[in-house]
């Protein structure tokens, strides 16, 4: 029934991001990488916080 209109709806031009749109929605990201990098390399690669992301992203899986 209404599976009709959703594949309509995603095959449609309008509803497809743009590079630019992309690009934009990067910026803070990398801007906060930069800006945190000492933090992260310090806090983020130890090996508990590796063992727990991993452990966290198999459950979810």
């Amino acid at each position: 029934l209404g599976l009709g209109r959703f594949k309509k709806q995603a095959a449609s031009e309008p509803g497809r991001l743009k590079l630019s749109q992309v690009i934009v929605g990067l910026i803070p990201a990398g801007v906060l990488g930069v800006l945190f990098n000492d933090y992260i390399d310090e806090h983020l690669f130890s090996t508990a916080t590796v063992l727990i992301g991993l452990v966290i992203g198999a459950v979810l899986m």
